[in-house]
């Protein structure tokens, strides 16, 4: 889903508005932009997970093998532009909800997922019918 399905215009585009009624159909469809930009940012989140999980592997193996001195912080500063802390949060993201495709469609912005990511991921370990309902996409 790209972002460019959001449709919410700016209140200039529309000219004045001076009842609830006119005003309904925007923000229903305002809102529906905004679950699918939340969607689409969630799922973009998990698979951008999974690229810096393989990249900390190549990392580490790299510098295993004595190919390279920088740290992973160092390298991802220098070469993508990216902070440390951002990288934990979506390589986090992508381990807990990478194996469930039913988050992907779950209409929640990244920083409430990621708020609540110790109660869900205790969810999914616990509860093999959560786990189970989470697994099947939606």
């Amino acid at each position: 889903m790209a972002l460019g399905d959001v449709s919410c215009p700016k209140l200039n585009e529309v000219g004045v508005i001076t009842n609830l009624s006119a005003i309904k159909n925007y923000l229903v469809s305002g809102y529906e932009g905004l679950k699918k930009s939340n969607c689409a940012a969630l799922a973009v989140s998990i698979d951008y997970g999974d690229w810096l999980n393989v990249a900390f592997e190549l990392h580490y193996n790299e510098t295993q093998a004595g190919l390279r001195t920088d740290s992973w912080k160092e390298w991802l500063k220098t070469n993508v532009g990216i902070g440390d802390s951002c990288v934990r949060k979506l390589r986090t993201i992508s381990d807990v909800f990478g194996k469930y495709p039913g988050f992907r469609k779950l209409g929640l912005s990244i920083s409430e997922v990621y708020g609540r990511i110790r109660a869900i991921k205790s969810l999914l370990t616990t509860d093999a019918g959560a786990a189970a309902y989470w697994r099947t996409a939606r």
